[in-house]
């Protein structure tokens, strides 16, 4: 449970004082400045939060994964951007639906 108010934590962190929602556009941008240690630092920080949070039991919405106990920050980091590339015209949804959609897919569930 402490992993799942940690990860909501950061989100509502990452969100900072604006009213919008991170898009797809937001974690192109923070994921692909490298060079940029905080944009990459948000982008990882982000992936993560919602990694931890899908793994959650609590985890409310319909799409689940399930991730393997050797997956690393920057795998999941790398599967975000490739899913992102692979989906442009996602890139204006909020970056929560477009993170958890990439992960379902590349980590499915048995049985789903």
């Amino acid at each position: 449970m402490k992993r799942y108010v940690v990860g909501a934590a950061v989100l509502l962190a990452m969100q900072g004082a604006a009213a919008a929602w991170l898009t797809g556009n937001d974690l192109v941008r923070d994921c692909s400045n490298s060079q940029n240690y905080f944009s990459y630092g948000s982008c990882a920080g982000y992936v993560m939060g919602v990694a931890d949070m899908m793994a959650q039991p609590e985890w409310p919405y319909p799409t689940k994964a399930c991730f393997p106990e050797q997956a690393e920050r920057g795998q999941l980091v790398a599967i975000v951007k490739k899913y992102l590339a692979k989906h442009p015209e996602q890139l204006h949804d909020d970056a929560l639906g477009i993170v958890a959609s990439a992960f379902a897919q590349a980590f499915p569930c048995p049985g789903r």
